[in-house]
């Protein structure tokens, strides 16, 4: 998926046109990178911003998680019904063990 949009910023004393290319391919493993133009009124200066493989799979991470529910409706409903008929038992081990692990990474 590739996205181009240009935006139009002000600069002291001369107007600038900024162009944001986006070639990423989401899923594809494509180490494509982001690039990011700048031309002031007079003359040209350029810069280009290359985003790491490892940027790009945080980038596509956000953008899976984005489109995910936040709510798991299946799992609430089989979970309250569990509840409501008494079949839902709660390991206390595991609990323990659960909270002692975000006890430790907490530090």
């Amino acid at each position: 998926m590739a996205i181009n949009s240009v935006h139009l910023a002000s600069q002291a004393g001369a107007g600038a046109r900024t162009k944001v290319a986006d070639n990423t391919s989401v899923g594809t493993g494509d180490s494509s990178k982001a690039a990011v133009t700048s031309s002031a009124a007079k003359g040209t200066q350029g810069a280009t911003v290359q985003l790491s493989d490892t940027a790009q799979s945080i980038k596509n991470a956000e953008r899976k998680m984005a489109d995910a529910p936040d709510i798991n409706q299946e799992k609430v409903d089989r979970l309250k019904a569990a509840i409501d008929s008494g079949d839902y038992k709660v390991n206390a081990e595991r609990t323990a063990a659960g909270i002692m692990d975000l006890d430790n990474l907490l530090g």
